[in-house]
């Protein structure tokens, strides 16, 4: 039940993590700190690899979950503790929501399953990967096609169609493709042969390597 928690709630702590991170700096360096805050949230999977052998040392798993388990308690402590300002709020659920989310939820899911499952099925022996495929494209089109046409739509599509946004996703796009690097870093380190010292050396290397590539320059 931990482990399954805790794929859900990153979902929402890590935009929460975003805007604590941007409310902790003045208005005009709030991008500096949406930059900073994209740069904490890749810090986690380092920072576990650094303390899970401790924990694992000291009492097995119990140690482990224990630790995962006051760390989201602490968190939503600060949540609760740190308020963030009140934003403005409008009444944007409607029934046609439902709609949308079905097909915008059974779009994704199927190009989840498309994707993870045709290299092992194969990509043209399955039919159901080419049937998932269509069925993919026609319910996201015509979900997007009801949010375009809605005065107010829950995801607004208008607006993530802008240039600065656009140019924002192609870097966190880039910044993931960058990320995931760690995992082919670690599986080298690893097939040659690699201790746990040495893993524990380059997990130390990734944990402070997002933080200072992402640290604002000072300003003149």
């Amino acid at each position: 039940m931990l482990r399954a928690a805790s794929g859900f709630i990153p979902v929402a702590l890590i935009p929460l993590c975003l805007f604590h991170m941007m409310q902790a700096f003045p208005e005009r360096w709030r991008l500096r700190g949406l930059v900073l805050g994209i740069g904490v949230t890749q810090c986690a999977v380092p920072l576990a690899r650094l303390l899970s052998p401790l924990l694992l040392a000291s009492q097995g798993w119990r140690s482990l979950f224990l630790f995962e388990a006051g760390l989201a308690l602490l968190s939503f402590a600060a949540v609760e503790l740190l308020r963030l300002p009140q934003a403005e709020r409008d009444r944007v659920f409607w029934p046609l929501d439902l709609l949308t989310s079905v097909l915008m939820g059974g779009g994704l899911a199927s190009v989840a399953a498309m994707l993870g499952l045709g290299r092992w099925e194969g990509w043209l022996q399955a039919p159901w990967i080419i049937i998932s495929l269509i069925v993919a494209i026609a319910a996201l089109l015509t979900a997007g096609a009801i949010k375009t046409r809605r005065t107010t739509p829950l995801l607004n599509l208008r607006w993530l169609g802008r240039g600065e946004v656009a140019r924002f996703a192609v870097a966190v796009f880039l910044a993931r493709i960058v990320l995931a690097e760690q995992d082919v870093a670690r599986a080298t380190v690893r097939s040659l042969g690699g201790t746990t010292r040495e893993l524990f050396t380059l997990s130390a290397i990734m944990l402070t390597a997002p933080p200072a590539a992402s640290s604002p320059a000072p300003s003149r």
